[in-house]
């Protein structure tokens, strides 16, 4: 899991299409290089075909992103409580 939580994120939403972004300080298997210590996910639901934008399928089915989504968090208690508090909100 994540040693460092993101640095920042991006949501866009036009109409019926969303994109979000992730930028984050290190490398995983489905993110890509920006710069030295500096790594983006794009997540959208209208992927654009040879762009690095995943569709939240896509990235769910991602083996480098499994791997990463089922280790457990190194502040577990932190984000158990988060998914508690906020169960209803994330899972529409």
């Amino acid at each position: 899991m994540p040693k460092d939580k993101p640095a920042f994120y991006v949501y866009m939403v036009t109409g019926d299409i969303y994109y979000f972004a992730v930028h984050i300080s290190q490398y995983y298997g489905f993110a890509y290089r920006v710069g030295e210590h500096y790594y983006k996910v794009e997540i959208t639901n209208n992927p654009v075909k040879d762009s690095r934008g995943f569709s939240l399928n896509e990235l769910l089915e991602n083996k480098f992103y499994k791997k990463v989504a089922e280790a457990t968090p190194i502040k577990e208690d932190f984000f158990k409580d988060r998914a508690s508090k906020f169960l209803n909100e994330t899972k529409r």
